[in-house]
C-alpha cells in the first residue's frame, strides 16, 4: 500500500493556486441518454409494458364475447409473490357492482392465497345475481380452485389444471394441510404443542 503523501506548508508562505473546472458536454449527454434509454425501458417493461397489453387483451376479448370480463392474475410465486389476499375482495365487489348482474366472465390465473380471502371472494362471486363463466387459461390452484367452483360455467385451456381445494393453515414454525392437524393431535396425544391445537381447531 503506498504512503500517504503529506505536504507541510509554513505560516506565511503565498503559493499561487489555481484550479479549473471544465465539464465534458459530450460525455454528460451521452450519460443522459443511455441512462434515460434504461429508466424508459425499465418503466415501459415493468410497469406499463405488461399492464398496457393486458388492458388491450381484454378489450378484444370483451369485443368477442359481448360480456363483461374480470381477471384475476397472480403471476409470481414464491415467499412474497402474488396470491389471493383479503385486500382483493373489495375490488372485485366493486367491480360486480358495476356488471349490474349481467353474464360476465372471470379469468383466473393464480397459486391460490389466503384462506379467508379466497372464502371471501368465492362468497361475494355465489352472491351475484347473474351467471358467471371462470376461464382457467393454464392454471388456478387451491383458493384459485375454490373460486373456480364457485362459478356457473367452467372453462379450461388446453393443458389447463386445477388443484385440490386444501387449506394451508400454520406459521413460522408449523405450517401444513388443515386436515393434517387433526392427525398430528391424534399422534402427539397430550405432548401436543398449543399451536398444533389452535391449528387444528382452526382447520375445522
Amino acid at each position: 500500500m503506498a504512503e500517504p503523501i503529506t505536504i507541510a506548508i509554513q505560516e506565511g508562505t503565498k503559493i499561487p493556486l489555481e484550479v479549473i473546472t471544465q465539464t465534458n458536454y459530450a460525455q454528460f449527454t451521452l450519460s443522459l441518454v443511455i441512462g434515460g434509454f434504461f429508466v424508459f425501458y425499465f418503466l415501459w417493461k415493468v410497469i406499463k409494458f405488461d399492464t398496457l397489453t393486458t388492458k388491450i387483451g381484454l378489450f378484444k376479448f370483451k369485443l368477442l364475447t359481448k360480456r363483461n370480463v374480470l381477471l384475476i392474475r397472480h403471476n409470481d410465486i414464491g415467499l412474497f409473490g402474488q396470491m389471493i389476499r383479503e385486500s382483493e375482495a373489495s375490488k372485485i365487489s366493486e367491480a360486480l357492482q358495476k356488471f349490474k348482474g349481467k353474464p360476465f366472465d372471470l379469468i383466473l390465473h393464480t397459486p391460490g392465497g389466503s384462506l379467508f380471502g379466497a372464502l371471501l371472494i368465492s362468497r361475494i362471486l355465489k352472491r351475484y345475481r347473474g351467471k358467471i363463466t371462470s376461464i382457467i387459461p393454464y392454471y388456478a390452484m387451491s383458493g384459485g380452485t375454490m373460486l373456480t367452483l364457485s362459478t356457473d360455467n367452467i372453462v379450461l385451456g388446453e393443458g389447463a389444471s386445477l388443484g385440490a381445494v386444501d387449506p394451508q393453515i400454520g406459521g413460522l414454525f408449523g405450517y401444513g394441510s388443515a386436515n393434517a392437524w387433526d392427525k398430528v393431535i391424534k399422534i402427539k396425544g397430550k405432548k401436543a404443542k398449543d399451536n398444533s391445537i389452535m391449528n387444528s381447531y382452526l382447520g375445522k
